[in-house]
């Protein structure tokens, strides 16, 4: 199990020139992962917002919603929703030819991403920041997400501390709403 503080944020269409540049740049914080090529398929589950079922790979995840501790403001970042999550992953070899048949059925929503990731290490937990493009049900968004993993005590301390640090540089940080601020089954629930 994996105990995570986390806040995303969801919009519409290809993430924008210069939103990569800013993630992708050598002075950004953090050691900068390959890009990533992915599907993964999601359970519609449109009426539970704290729940998430998904096949990723060859593993089956579920991910509860434990706490939201509401909205926060991180200067010249902007304003999201904070909250903390729980993570069970199942290993299983059968898990991509259940996929298949998964694909075909209106429960699940496939979503084809290309995400870049950063992991900045810190004493107590490292936390990463995600830059997604995403195409489902024939549409387009793209998604910014930061998510701590470690020291369950310091966990939002964590984030807090990374989110400061990267908008700390010469650059200026992307600007988020409040309102495009959700978990990923409030986002498919949406949809």
């Amino acid at each position: 199990m994996l105990t995570s503080v986390e806040v995303r944020w969801f919009l519409a269409g290809s993430v924008p020139e210069k939103i990569e540049a800013w993630f992708l740049a050598e002075t950004q914080i953090g050691q900068l992962s390959p890009k990533e090529q992915r599907q993964d398929i999601y359970l519609d589950l449109s009426n539970r917002e704290d729940l998430g079922i998904k096949l990723r790979q060859n593993n089956l995840e579920v991910k509860w919603r434990e706490t939201q501790f509401g909205s926060r403001i991180w200067e010249n970042l902007g304003e999201g929703y904070s909250e903390r999550w729980m993570k069970w992953s199942c290993p299983d070899e059968i898990v991509p030819e259940f996929a298949q048949q998964a694909i075909a059925s209106s429960r699940w929503i496939a979503i084809d991403k290309i995400r870049y990731q950063r992991h900045h290490q810190q004493a107590e937990g490292k936390c990463a920041l995600e830059l997604s493009q995403l195409q489902l049900k024939q549409q387009t968004w793209w998604s910014f997400a930061a998510e701590a993993t470690g020291d369950r005590s310091s966990l939002e301390t964590l984030l807090d501390r990374t989110l400061k640090q990267l908008c700390q540089r010469d650059r200026p940080c992307p600007q988020f709403e409040l309102v495009t601020s959700y978990s990923y089954p409030h986002f498919l629930s949406e949809l």
